[in-house]
């Protein structure tokens, strides 16, 4: 009830009726309780509210809540039945929360004291009054000391008057209470009220009804929008002013819910959770009337919001629980993302949604939905640039309401302001970031803590929605991979390597979006593009124009760490301003992996990302893989080429060594070596020089232009041709004409880049050199040498051939001539017809040689009889030729010492004899046709019987003897050892099986190699998916291990099959002896052997291959130890021998059985377990290729002896290669 009485307490009006009084006839003193009179007429003088006891005009007794309100028309009374208060107990309790707030927004200040006066509590009012709750309220207001007693009273439940008072120039009054709890006064309450302005003094009054109104509004839990109308109502109620409008959000725009009147004035926002919820405009005089109730209506709208943000959120977490039950079936990422994005939409409002895929440095958009989405999807951001950025970095999910002021925001296409809001949360994939979702909103204060709770909730989702498609997907990619690598081994040998690279390149670019390039490293060092993927033709039509070369000091700085099989990786080009030149202007990021092998390092497989891409440690295994097939592919070709050239150069050999034997002149020799050494070397030009006095001059080549070569003369250490013939060794220059060595030649434009030269040997002197000239740079290969070392024997055995033949020839015609008129007149006519196509230097060589015996013959035909006659002294002294004089019943007449060193007798052992007995054969010899028939015998052959029994070949030509009158007197045998030839041709066939057995064998080992990398891989790859200690893993280890078994074997016959090219220094043989016998002293230990070393006399340097020769003394070494039980003993020693270095390694071992001893040197022949018997093969063959030779002899339970001859070349002298 609500009544308007006077001060005495006479009804003036009801506002609200509750009783039955009479206005202007009734007072309200009249029906209280008499002892709660003087409280009732405190309020009427005072105001306040008070609790007070009536008689009701019914005659009914109750009590009521009593709140006096002065106002201009009177005291307003209001009553509330305490009944129904206590009926509202619940509901007090949940206004207690507000309590605080009611009183903070209080127009009034309000202290509570302890019994010792202590300041406990003061509120907002006071403490904006400047005021400190700290000592005691005589503390805080000194006027108030010498009043103590004032406030004792009130601890002894007394009524006081209010005190008045002047606190720093404002009148203040303070109204006492005991404060209460339970039945017991605890403290004192004080209502400090300022009392300056007394309209004030009513408008906080009315304000505080409109407090108590916006509590109960906020507690029936009525609609904002209908709580404003209300409000709006009550203010116009209590302070009618002209104008007055409450506004409240609605879609981001202001809608009005209550208003009325035009005017200018003062305008308030309310914001919850940087949320703009309610907007009021009025005069200005009401400003602080206002703000006065604002902050209860604040906790009101709060209430009201935390209500609306939990049924959002149960209504989130429902769409989740739905969403999750469809996890298994979504295999689409993209459908993932869809679905997600579209919750988040529902539930926030948004201009913008994108999640972004981190890729290594990079942050790429997968998805974007809302405005602007074109354009973000072509956005390329860095981690740790802007906001999505920072988020991708820290892993912290965060947001901004003001993007403008935000340092670490950046702004996302797309936003019609620039005032925005951010919202970002990291995808996790344990505890790792693997992605972003970002939201973007065209306003400012746009997303709340609720929100990004939402959004990292299906962030986290949607990160194991791509863990789980990850794994799928990894899976798959590894298969792929796998297929990928399987399927270069088993094409590789299908197509030519150009055309395998192009589609190795092809196939590299369907694993991701980057560019490939494949370079060849040609023998120049230039590096040629030999296939492309991901270019236009106009970089295609660049890149083929680009001179990439080992000589620009960058890039030789870069291909360095390459070269030396390490990756080259640049991730961000932009820093490294020089790489920018060479590389498309799109890459962001750049690698380089190397294409090598053992032997060989073959060129580069590039690839270039137009966005920043750090590779994983998987991927460059991957790539590495690939770049391994390659290696072997092009090892592979390149075994081929050379396998190719090695036919025809033992075909260019067999081609010379036939034309030999019918070669009638010194010129054809010469010619058919150089034509057959131009097309072995694909060379440009072949020169042969042969001396001439104290000169060498060109007397034969082949070429383009050769004819103006012909007849050019050069000094011995003159030019590199004349270095090779000083320095008896091979010498070649990679560097053109710009090398001093070879300016003898540069009359010729088109000259080679790459000259090599080899001396030409007859017995122990160098006659000349042939030399040849390469077009192409760096086109010195490991077969050069060996090649013309081949060239040069052959063309010495050639010539030592002719000139035996010359030799014979003008003997047998000497020998022809008759009567002893003119003798010497006549010998000189045979000898210049004989020896005219001849050169000066083999027609000297032949002329030295029998001399003596033409002087001889001369002197026989002019005093000695005819069969003295026909034996020259010089003839059988001095030529290195067997000759044997017999007479007409076959009986040897004389011998020459070559004939008896050949057949193991002495000369006086063999004169006498019967021919057929010395040289072992049957009595149907050819020689009895030529003493009974007269017949010549030429370019025989038969097999003779030395004195020990051992049968060796000779080659022989017989002639007839006759006297003065024709008659024959006896026969003329000329012959010589063929076994040296024999083993030569011997030799050549086995080097011709042993190429078709190495090219079987590296091509057997390729076939092999390449699909065991791919059956490695993919077992290795299983492997993982087992775990440590199971059975499965043990079998994954044992196929891993016989598959290294397997790949050991590989490389022994790759090792064998392509030898590396001899680098020969100038060593002293103990070094690698040294080395040899430190390898061999460790594996003997266990055996306890004595392993002994000895130099006997002095040892100078010898012209070898330090590293081969070790390898060499290895092998016999451990042979040699293998051979040897317990405590038995291995030597080595070294000596000179004849100007040749012998080697002899020994052992007391079991011996090598006699049957094998012929076997030991072929591939794969062994007798140790284990073994792959390329060793003693290897070793043979790199003895061969320094010249020497290998000798074995061995007993059985009695040890073997294996000897090293290694030829001359034993001087000190300067290497000079290039």
């Amino acid at each position: 009830m609500e009544v308007i009485v006077s001060r005495d307490g006479v009804v003036e009006r009801i506002e609200k009726e509750g009783w039955e009084l009479r206005v202007r006839e009734d007072n309200v003193k009249d029906y209280v309780k008499p002892e709660y009179l003087e409280d009732l007429v405190d309020i009427l003088e005072n105001g306040g509210c008070r609790y007070l006891e009536f008689s009701l005009p019914d005659g009914n007794e109750g009590y009521f809540v009593v709140c006096a309100i002065r106002r201009k028309d009177g005291i307003h009374l209001c009553f509330w039945d305490a009944g129904e208060l206590n009926k509202l107990k619940d509901e007090v309790e949940s206004l207690r929360r507000y309590t605080q707030n009611l009183i903070d927004s209080m127009e009034e200040g309000i202290l509570i004291l302890d019994t010792s006066f202590r300041i406990s509590y003061l509120n907002r009012f006071l403490k904006n009054m400047g005021i400190r709750g700290e000592g005691t309220v005589f503390d805080v207001f000194p006027e108030l000391k010498g009043k103590e007693e004032i406030f004792a009273e009130v601890l002894d439940g007394e009524h006081v008057e209010p005190v008045d008072f002047l606190h720093n120039g404002r009148f203040l009054r303070l109204k006492l209470f005991p404060f209460i709890e339970g039945k017991k006064i605890t403290g004192v309450v004080a209502l400090v009220e300022d009392r300056t302005d007394a309209v004030e003094k009513e408008k906080e009054v009315k304000t505080q009804k409109i407090i108590y109104l916006i509590a109960s509004l906020f507690l029936s839990s009525l609609d904002i929008k209908e709580a404003m109308r209300k409000l709006g109502e009550e203010i116009k109620r209590e302070f009618n002013p002209e104008f007055f409008r409450i506004f409240t959000m609605r879609d981001e725009e202001w809608e009005e819910v209550f208003g009325y009147g035009k005017g200018e004035g003062e305008c308030v926002e309310i914001e919850i959770k940087n949320k703009k919820m309610v907007r009021f405009e009025f005069p200005s005089y009401l400003k602080n009337t206002v703000l006065s109730f604002l902050g209860t209506l604040k906790v009101g709208l709060e209430r009201n919001l935390l209500y609306e943000d939990q049924i959002r959120y149960i209504n989130f977490l429902s769409s989740l629980l739905e969403i999750s039950r469809h996890l298994e079936y979504i295999t689409s990422l993209t459908h993932a993302m869809e679905s997600l994005a579209q919750e988040i939409m529902k539930l926030i409002k948004v201009d913008n949604i994108t999640i972004f895929r981190k890729d290594g440095e990079n942050l790429i958009p997968v998805y974007a939905a809302g405005e602007g989405s074109e354009e973000i999807m072509k956005l390329r951001l860095r981690v740790g640039e802007g906001f999505t950025g920072w988020v991708a970095s820290s892993g912290i999910p965060d947001f901004t309401n003001d993007a403008l002021n935000d340092p670490r925001a950046l702004y996302v296409p797309g936003t019609k302001v620039r005032e925005e809001s951010l919202l970002s949360a990291p995808i996790k994939v344990e505890e790792r970031t693997v992605g972003v979702i970002t939201l973007s909103r065209a306003k400012k204060n746009a997303f709340t803590q609720e929100d990004l709770k939402m959004v990292t909730i299906i962030a986290s989702m949607l990160g194991s929605i791509m863990e789980r498609l990850r794994l799928f997907a990894d899976i798959e990619e590894r298969f792929r991979k796998i297929e990928f690598l399987y399927h270069l081994s088993e094409s590789y040998f299908r197509y030519d390597m150009k055309e395998f690279l192009e589609e190795t390149a092809r196939g590299l670019k369907e694993f991701g979006p980057y560019v490939v390039t494949i370079l060849y490293l040609a023998p120049g060092g230039e590096f040629e593009f030999v296939a492309y993927e991901g270019f236009t033709e106009e970089d295609k039509r660049r890149y083929k124009k680009m001179i990439i070369s080992l000589k620009d000091p960058f890039l030789k700085e870069i291909l360095k760490g390459v070269m030396e099989g390490k990756i080259f990786e640049a991730p961000d080009v932009k820093k490294d301003e020089k790489l920018v030149k060479y590389l498309k202007k799109e890459t962001v990021s750049f690698y380089i992996f190397p294409i090598f092998s053992e032997s060989r390092f073959w060129g580069i497989m590039t690839l270039g990302y137009n966005h920043y891409h750090r590779l994983t440690d998987e991927e460059k295994n991957f790539f590495t893989s690939v770049a391994n097939f390659l290696s072997n592919a092009m090892a592979r070709w390149e075994l081929r080429k050379e396998e190719r050239e090695g036919r025809e150069q033992l075909e260019g050999i067999l081609r010379i060594l036939k034309h030999m034997e019918r070669a009638r002149s010194e010129k054809s020799i010469y010619k058919c070596v150089a034509k057959e050494a131009r097309k072995m070397l694909k060379a440009l030009r072949v020169f042969i020089f042969i001396k001439r006095g104290k000169k060498y001059r060109i007397v034969e080549g082949d070429g383009k232009e050769i004819e103006k070569f012909i007849g050019r003369e050069i000094k011995e250490g003159e030019a590199l041709t004349g270095i090779a013939i000083k320095e008896k060794r091979f010498v070649f220059s990679e560097e053109g004409l710009e090398d001093e060595r070879v300016k003898k030649l540069e009359e010729v434009k088109e000259h080679g880049r790459t000259i090599a030269a080899y001396p030409i040997w007859m017995g122990n002197e160098v006659i000349g050199a042939i030399t040849v000239s390469v077009k192409e740079p760096k086109a010195i290969k490991k077969t050069t040498e060996i090649v013309l070392k081949n060239l040069s024997v052959e063309l010495s055995a050639g010539l030592e051939r002719f000139e035996r033949e010359k030799t014979l020839k003008l003997i047998e015609k000497i020998l022809k001539l008759k009567g002893k008129k003119n003798m010497r007149e006549r010998i000189k006519e045979v000898v210049e017809k004989e020896l005219k196509d001849v050169s000066d230097e083999l027609g000297k060589r032949i002329l030295d040689k029998i001399k003596d015996f033409i002087e001889f013959r001369i002197h026989m035909a002019e005093s000695e009889s005819p069969l003295e006659r026909a034996f020259t002294k010089a003839v059988v002294e001095d030529i290195p030729t067997g000759i044997i004089l017999v007479d007409n019943k076959e009986k040897v007449v004389k011998v020459n010492k070559f004939a008896a060193q050949i057949l193991g007798y002495t000369a006086k052992e063999i004169r006498g004899k019967k021919l057929t007995k010395v040289l072992g054969v049957d009595e149907s010899s050819p020689f009895r046709d030529v003493l009974q028939k007269g017949k010549s015998v030429k370019r025989a052959e038969l097999m003779a019987k030395r004195k020990d029994g051992k049968e060796i070949p000779i080659g022989f030509s017989a002639s007839p003897v006759r006297d003065i009158k024709g008659e024959i007197v006896g026969g003329l045998l000329i012959f010589r050892d063929l076994t040296e030839i024999k083993e030569m041709e011997q030799h050549l066939r086995r080097q011709d099986r042993l190429a078709a057995l190495g090219e079987m064998s590296a091509g057997m080992a390729h076939e092999i190699k390449n699909p065991l990398a791919a059956i490695k891989a993919g077992v290795q790859f299983i492997g993982k998916n087992f775990p440590d200690g199971s059975k499965e893993k043990e079998w994954v280890y044992l196929i891993v291990k016989e598959i290294n078994r397997i790949d050991r074997i590989v490389k022994d016959m790759i090792s064998y099959a392509r030898r590396p090219p001899l680098r020969r220094t100038w060593c002293d043989i103990r070094i690698p002896i040294k080395h040899a016998l430190g390898i061999a002293r460790e594996a003997a230990m266990d055996k306890k052997l004595i392993i002994e070393e000895e130099y006997i006399g002095d040892i100078p340097k010898v012209y070898v291959d330090e590293d081969q020769m070790t390898e060499v003394l290895t092998n016999l070494l451990l042979n040699a130890i293998d051979a040897v039980k317990e405590k038995g003993r291995v030597k080595i020693s070294a000596r000179m021998v004849d100007n040749n270095l012998e080697i002899t390694v020994e052992d007391t071992g079991e011996g090598i059985p006699p049957e094998n001893l012929d076997k030991i040197f072929n591939p794969f022949f062994t007798t140790k377990k284990g073994g792959t018997g390329l060793g003693l093969s290897i070793t043979h063959r790199i003895v061969q290729e320094h010249g020497g030779k290998i000798k074995v002899e061995s007993e059985v339970g009695k040890g073997t002896k294996v000897t090293l001859i290694i030829p001359g070349g034993f001087e000190h002298a300067k290497d000079t290669h290039s």
